[in-house]
């Protein structure tokens, strides 16, 4: 029988005490065991606190103070198991924000800023559709999809959740599509530049393409 419960400070984990003078730690997303401890005495009492690294435990007139040690942090929680990752920086250290651009079971793809773990944006594709591929183009702040039934979308990834701007079913194509790669050749830094700053401070990425210059960016 279990005998004391806490929560675990960092990430969905619970641990437990149980009188078989043991200390479990439980995922809650895999519904299973990932941890244990021998303690040599039942316990009684488990306590921690949100984000810290320490844990007590009490058992008859003993005290223990736990300091838990990482390989890894965790930097952020999507929610849904995530089945693909790209890294985007726009190609310009320094000028465009690095972004980190991942598709979930879920039929999500989330837009985030690995600096700190925040979700800045996300499309959700519909119901029963899943992600086969995708890409992100900074400078433009377009998102292109490929769903596995072969749909095409485009995404304005300004806006939160994403909107889409035009999709090619896979029905009008003459064959299945399998994979995307979206390839950049960007003529001006500081022009492409400045148009990326113009069309996040609008919140459009149609405003990309339509400041009165002569688009040559590709």
């Amino acid at each position: 029988p279990i005998t004391a419960l806490a929560l675990y400070p960092h990430g969905p984990y619970l641990l437990s005490g149980s009188e078989d003078e043991t200390i479990r730690a439980w995922s809650l997303e895999l519904a299973d065991q990932v941890d244990e401890i021998q303690m040599g005495v039942t316990v009684t009492c488990l306590g921690t606190e949100l984000g810290e690294d320490s844990i007590f435990s009490c058992a008859n007139q003993r005290l223990d103070f736990w300091t838990i040690t990482h390989l890894y942090r965790q930097h952020t929680t999507i929610g849904h198991n995530i089945t693909a990752i790209k890294n985007r920086s726009g190609g310009f250290p320094g000028r465009f924000p690095v972004r980190a651009a991942c598709s979930c079971a879920d039929g999500t793809v989330r837009l985030i800023c690995p600096d700190t773990g925040e979700i800045i944006t996300s499309l959700l594709l519909g119901r029963g559709q899943q992600v086969a591929d995708f890409d992100y183009c900074l400078p433009r702040e377009a998102l292109l999809v490929l769903t596995k039934r072969g749909d095409l979308l485009k995404a304005n990834a300004l806006t939160n959740p994403m909107e889409a701007q035009w999709e090619v079913l896979a029905s009008r194509q003459t064959s299945q599509l399998c994979c995307l790669c979206i390839y950049t050749h960007i003529v001006d830094k500081e022009l492409t530049h400045s148009r990326w700053l113009e069309a996040v401070a609008r919140g459009s990425e149609g405003k990309i393409r339509i400041l009165g210059v002569k688009d040559n960016d590709r």
